[in-house]
């Protein structure tokens, strides 16, 4: 059996090479034309960032879309998605995109009653929460949102 980073560890290894290294290196190239090295630094900065996200995603999406599914199932226990089968890769985002879909047409219907609005209320908190959890490390997820 072959040990090996999986796919997360080795994008942050990425991330981290970017930042700590590729990026210093080139912003101080002494050969490049003065505004070279800064745009190739942001980007590599950008590039940096955009591989510890999916990294993040990688580690955090799939109990994160289980979660937030379970949520939207709970709310609209009356709601039978037209995609019956949920067994392929494919189809669990088209189940999960229509119950999200008919959450937001019955709260824009004013489908819910004070205490049904509440539980909508605290499953699109907890669900965006999670989700600022995962593309900024540094939310607080315990912050008061409005």
């Amino acid at each position: 059996m072959r040990d090996r980073p999986d796919a997360p560890t080795l994008l942050r290894a990425i991330a981290r090479f970017l930042d700590k290294e590729a990026r210093p290196a080139i912003a101080r190239d002494p050969k490049a034309p003065p505004r070279e090295p800064q745009a190739l630094a942001f980007r590599v900065l950008v590039a940096s960032h955009l591989a510890g996200l999916v990294a993040s995603e990688m580690e955090a999406g799939p109990g994160l879309d289980r979660r937030e599914l379970e949520g939207l199932v709970a709310l609209l226990p009356d709601f039978v998605p037209p995609l019956a089968d949920a067994t392929s890769e494919v189809e669990p985002r088209r189940v999960h995109r229509a119950y999200a879909a008919e959450l937001a047409a019955r709260i824009r219907a004013g489908a819910f009653g004070p205490e049904a609005l509440a539980a909508v209320r605290a499953h699109v908190l907890a669900t965006l929460r999670a989700e600022l959890a995962v593309t900024n490390p540094r939310f607080d997820p315990h912050a008061n949102l409005p």
